[in-house]
């Protein structure tokens, strides 16, 4: 394989990395809703699994922390239903739609989302959706660990 075809197979790869793991997000936030049911019907139980965290880790083969990561980011990226069962935009649009494509990976998903959480309470909702657009688009460009330093950058 040439360099180029070398670098062209990396970054392809990485688009499906990131395609897959914004499926898994999705399926992790309909498992861990249907695991909040009544007793009975709690999903991640039937499977003999304290919680749907425990069961997305031990299905990935990955830690706990990845699997909460991966429940946090498909909720928060979620549609979502009004009480009259209107269907609602997910709480992070720009996040869900940059997910989606794989523009971005879960970890730069996880840190936008828990620092636009945080800041949620006291901000204005209009700079609340500026900082999610800032982040989301710079985030293809820098990477997480550009994007660590743009949060702190926001947060100060």
């Amino acid at each position: 394989m040439s360099d180029s075809g070398l670098v062209r197979a990396t970054e392809s790869l990485a688009q499906l990395a990131r395609r897959v793991e914004s499926l898994q997000a999705r399926c992790a936030a309909e498992l861990a809703a249907r695991s909040r049911r009544a007793e009975g019907d709690d999903l991640a139980r039937k499977h003999g699994f304290a919680s749907p965290e425990r069961l997305i880790a031990q299905a990935t083969g990955r830690r706990y922390s990845d699997a909460a990561r991966l429940v946090a980011v498909g909720e928060a990226t979620a549609k979502r239903a009004s009480f009259t069962g209107e269907s609602l935009p997910a709480r992070r649009p720009r996040l869900a739609a940059a997910l989606g494509v794989g523009a971005i990976c879960v970890d730069a998903a996880e840190l936008i989302r828990r620092f636009l959480d945080g800041i949620a309470p006291r901000a204005d909702r209009d700079l609340l959706d500026a900082a999610e657009e800032l982040l989301v688009d710079r985030a293809p460009l820098v990477g997480v660990d550009g994007l660590v330093r743009l949060v702190k950058e926001l947060e100060a």
